[in-house]
């Protein structure tokens, strides 16, 4: 979603946010590039950390039967790495409800 706002490092430096560094683009590639056709829309979109990347499909699925649900969580995030990646991984599901789960690896 080329017209999607796109935070960038120095914005969020900008802001007061200390971004050490940024890792995961490998696995943010491979969501862009799996949904680059056709990227679902609406539903849930969950996003964060591992807590999130870890949940079960499955169990999942069962517990929001019925409901379309997107996990983009990845691995050991942190929140400046899923605000850089919004535009990539969130945005462009244009979900009607986003969990977000991170924070617990910021202050590690």
């Amino acid at each position: 979603m080329a017209d999607s706002p796109c935070l960038t490092r120095e914005n969020l430096e900008a802001i007061g946010m200390i971004v050490p560094e940024v890792r995961f683009e490998d696995e943010i590639a491979r969501y862009v590039e799996a949904d680059a056709d056709r990227p679902p829309h609406g539903g849930i979109l969950f996003v964060g950390d591992s807590d999130i990347r870890r949940w079960d499909p499955a169990a999942m699925a069962d517990a929001f039967a019925g409901l379309p649900v997107i996990n983009r969580g990845f691995g050991g995030a942190r929140t400046w790495e899923v605000l850089l990646y919004l535009h990539r991984i969130v945005l462009p599901y244009r979900p009607h409800v986003i969990v977000y789960g991170c924070g617990d690896n910021d202050i590690a």
